[in-house]
């Protein structure tokens, strides 16, 4: 009994509140902090001028990609007149405004239309969005979020859990750390409920509402500008696939909007029992 009431300080004190173009981003490596501000024009002036309009389009919607791949099906007539059929978009390392990032982006754009003198999109047209999460960026994030106390986090995943081992750093202490959990869609968002956890062998479950609320949501894709709803979670190979419709004709979410709505969620995630 003294142990596991040893085992519960620990945790208090871990886990307290607390025509095809391609466009360079020049976004870091996965899982490193990007810079601030937004990609200059120069990085997207040898594109055809359709192509350049849909990369600033991506970059003002979705945020910072390590590339952004894009493939335009149009006559040259429909070009000219900002009609275009068909687009496929194709996007690596989507960084995320908490950190995660989205090794894939594959959108696609039908019966779209753009304003060539203005340099726009205009809000029309039907778009689906898929993406693809990796278990190593998700456990990156949470690495970071622990401000150092969880070391070596590897996550293995399928349909229904999410599978946590990692070392928690105490002090001169170091605690193996298992955790299941299954992911929970609320919203937009997913999050990781856990139903069993052990630290150095010990039954802790029951203690680790602290750790969801400080981990949780595992996805948010209320945090981009550009307003998506997320309609399906999968699993493939061991990654998370979402299934994700959006409405071009919606406008777009402010900085201070996506701030709040991320702290609503925060409260949300402490809030639950």
């Amino acid at each position: 009994m003294r142990y596991a009431v040893m085992m519960m300080s620990l945790l208090a004190l871990a886990f307290g509140a607390g025509t095809r173009a391609t466009a360079q981003s020049g976004a870091p490596p996965a899982g490193q902090a990007s810079p601030s501000g937004t990609p200059s024009g120069s990085e997207t002036q040898n594109l055809p001028v359709v192509e350049a309009i849909l990369d600033q389009e991506l970059r003002h919607r979705f945020g910072v990609a390590a590339q952004w791949e894009i493939q335009v099906t149009a006559t040259d007539e429909q070009r000219a007149a900002g009609h275009l059929p068909k687009v496929e978009i194709r996007g690596t390392n989507l960084q995320m405004p908490d950190g995660l990032v989205i090794s894939l982006v594959q959108l696609t754009l039908e019966g779209i239309d753009v304003d060539l003198q203005n340099g726009v999109l205009q809000p029309a047209g039907t778009a689906t969005l898929h993406l693809r999460v990796r278990p190593d960026e998700i456990a990156r994030v949470i690495e970071r979020k622990s401000n150092g106390k969880l070391r070596g986090v590897r996550i293995d995943t399928d349909e229904d859990r999410f599978k946590t081992r990692a070392t928690l750093r105490l002090g001169f202490l170091s605690l193996g750390i298992r955790r299941t959990s299954h992911p929970e869609v609320r919203g937009n968002a997913i999050y990781a409920h856990t139903y069993r956890m052990s630290v150095a062998g010990l039954n802790v479950g029951q203690h680790m509402r602290k750790m969801e609320a400080k981990f949780n949501p595992v996805v948010d894709l209320d945090e981009l500008p550009q307003p998506l709803r997320l309609n399906q979670l999968g699993e493939d190979n061991g990654d998370l696939v979402l299934d994700v419709s959006l409405d071009l004709a919606a406008p777009l979410r402010s900085p201070e909007e996506v701030g709040k709505w991320r702290e609503r969620q925060r409260k949300g995630g402490r809030k639950r029992r």
